[in-house]
């Protein structure tokens, strides 16, 4: 597992044991293209991404899927993040996470969603 994907899960694994930020993710309150998570300028520092709402899809299988876009925080950031940042831009997502939609909030489908999201990712 990289530097990059590491750090990402840090902040995946701190959301997912907080009833109050999970259920952001299984029930959004934001508009599409609103950062859902974090949102307090120290935690963005923190972590080093954030999440931002993309909307709702329905898969080829008929379910809908809430999308989030993985994004890289703007200004000092861990050297992994940085690096990617310096690689391929500020402005596009590192990764694309979709959480069901319709469903309970619940961790390990939100660590499930986050690690396929993470599978795709490249240093």
């Amino acid at each position: 597992m990289s530097a990059l994907v590491q750090k990402i899960m840090i902040a995946v694994e701190f959301a997912a044991v907080k009833p109050a930020i999970l259920k952001k993710f299984f029930t959004p309150t934001v508009a599409v293209g609103k950062t859902i998570w974090p949102k307090p300028q120290t935690d963005m520092f923190n972590f080093g991404v954030r999440w931002e709402y993309g909307g709702t899809f329905t898969d080829f299988d008929g379910k809908q899927y809430h999308n989030y876009r993985i994004q890289p925080d703007v200004g000092k950031v861990h050297p992994a993040i940085q690096k990617w940042c310096d690689d391929h831009g500020v402005q596009k997502a590192i990764a694309t996470m979709n959480v069901p939609a319709g469903t309970a909030p619940n961790p390990k489908v939100f660590e499930e969603a986050a690690k396929e999201a993470l599978k795709r990712v490249t240093s």
